[in-house]
């Protein structure tokens, strides 16, 4: 079960907090084809699932990182109103042309079992949280997902982990593969019936873990796809890769407005830092469901909490006010809004403003 060719990554850290932007956008594709609305709120992410349902080249995503409450968020969106079921019907799909670069490698291994090992050795590549662990016992091996509730993920997304694993198994290898148990943390669902059509074995609720039961014939399954060449190249690949964080413009100019809150209170600073005209800072902020005037007043209401101790004077021109009298104005109009203003905005009123 150990790997032929897996060379370290660490020389390429994967920055933390972040997942395969591939994986997003997969997710994300799988969710609006349930709900068109899933996807909706997500302009970035909509152009990439339109890209990739034309079948447009995706290389630049793999060495892409998205922020992982992305993807918490794509799920916890839909949990809210798609059925429970959801997991195991975008589960079953298997994407070829949306795999990354743990797919990919994986793929090619030359069976099941090195594919397995390979996949859990590496699932920092797709998803560090989504860690797993296999223990033989007896004759059987038990494949158990850590993606539990407690990692901030629903119930839809630990039945889709499995269901996902084996259906990209039967991929590799062939139809037959089926487990000899299944387990779940959580209660019997009302498709219970349907789980055990996919699995095709019994299953075990209210449990300690989600795990599947293999027997360990199964690690000695050929995968179709194998060559030695190939997994070669994708792990001297792999070990190069230099890993990109993807930072929404909205987290840009918080971090500017965090950084020298006096000098970026002033757009014309924020879009000379930025590289970007006033007109494209307002656009992609507006794609962003975004406003720099909204950013700006978030950033001094919080700063302004922490310099209550100062003089007024000493706030104003600190916050980046140009007389005392428009603090006063911000002040009263904060204590009206409350301390959940910053959580309270439903979308950006207009693009033009500019605090």
């Amino acid at each position: 079960m150990q790997t032929a060719y897996s060379p370290s990554v660490n020389s390429n850290p994967i920055p933390p907090g972040t997942v395969s932007a591939i994986a997003v956008v997969d997710l994300a594709r799988q969710l609006r084809a349930v709900d068109p609305a899933i996807a909706g709120v997500w302009p970035e992410l909509a152009n990439w699932v339109e890209r990739m349902d034309a079948g447009h080249d995706l290389a630049e995503l793999l060495n892409l990182r998205f922020p992982e409450h992305w993807l918490q968020q794509l799920w916890h969106g839909a949990a809210k109103t798609i059925p429970d079921d959801l997991g195991l019907r975008i589960g079953q799909s298997v994407s070829p042309q949306a795999q990354g670069l743990l797919a990919s490698w994986v793929s090619h291994c030359d069976t099941l079992g090195e594919a397995l090992t390979l996949y859990i050795e590496r699932i920092a590549l797709l998803n560090a949280r989504d860690g797993w662990t296999l223990t033989p016992k007896g004759r059987d091996l038990y494949v158990q997902s850590r993606l539990g509730a407690d990692r901030g993920y629903p119930q839809q997304a630990r039945e889709r982990s499995l269901v996902a694993l084996l259906a990209w198994g039967r991929y590799l290898t062939d139809d037959s593969l089926a487990p000899l148990a299944v387990y779940w943390t959580h209660a019997k669902p009302a498709h219970e019936e349907a789980l055990t059509e996919f699995f095709r074995c019994p299953q075990h609720f209210e449990q300690s873990a989600n795990a599947l039961v293999l027997p360990d014939t199964a690690l000695q399954r050929p995968l179709k796809q194998a060559n030695a060449y190939v997994k070669k190249l994708m792990a001297r690949h792999i070990s190069d890769v230099r890993f990109h964080t993807h930072q929404p413009l909205t987290s840009q100019i918080q971090s500017l407005l965090r950084q020298d809150l006096k000098r970026f209170s002033q757009v014309e600073a924020v879009c000379d830092r930025l590289h970007v005209s006033r007109a494209t800072l307002y656009r992609k902020l507006r794609d962003e469901r975004q406003v720099y005037s909204r950013l700006l007043d978030e950033e001094r209401q919080r700063q302004a909490a922490l310099l209550h101790a100062r003089s007024a004077a000493d706030i104003a021109e600190r916050l980046g006010y140009h007389d005392i009298s428009s603090y006063y104005k911000a002040r009263k109009r904060w204590r009206g809004q409350g301390a959940a203003m910053a959580q309270a905005g439903s979308g950006p009123e207009t693009a033009g403003e500019d605090g």
